[in-house]
């Protein structure tokens, strides 16, 4: 399935829908159907629309296979966001994603040790879960942007905000 035939999910816990751009004609695709999945990724949809050095920018952009580190088999990531920027009449391109910090890091296995609970371990075990599928994602995205002359970048809250 292709990922912008999904839709905007109304039963997600992250804020969805369609972003509206003041300037289409920097849109990449059809900027009708710019779709964003998290409040987060709304703010960057308006950044990259607004920010005068931003040319050109799309969203989920390009199919990036990755080894899914738990399954094995080869899975489809779909980056956030493509950008392209010029600054002192340098032009770059990136590839973005828009992730909490919190998601960068392993998580705190010491947190364990404190009153360990059985909700505890679930919910050690689910962030383990997220951070070795993102490392596995990150890592298939930062080949995929170097061997095309592009950069890979992790928007979190502190560029964000």
């Amino acid at each position: 399935m292709n990922i912008k035939n999904l839709k905007p999910s109304a039963t997600s816990k992250f804020k969805q829908g369609y972003f509206i751009p003041r300037n289409p004609h920097k849109y990449i695709g059809d900027p009708n159907k710019i779709i964003y999945r998290s409040s987060w990724e709304n703010r960057f949809c308006q950044w990259c629309d607004i920010h005068p050095s931003i040319l050109k920018w799309g969203s989920e952009p390009v199919p990036i296979p990755y080894p899914h580190p738990i399954s094995g088999n080869i899975n489809n990531y779909y980056i956030d966001f493509f950008m392209v920027t010029e600054k002192n009449g340098v032009k770059q391109s990136y590839l973005v994603e828009v992730k909490p910090e919190k998601q960068k890091y392993p998580p705190d296995k010491t947190k364990l040790n404190e009153n360990y609970t059985a909700k505890r371990l679930m919910r050690y075990n689910a962030e383990l879960k997220t951070y070795l599928i993102n490392q596995a994602k990150w890592i298939a995205a930062n080949q995929y942007a170097k061997n095309r002359g592009m950069m890979f970048k992790i928007a979190d809250e502190n560029f964000l905000f």
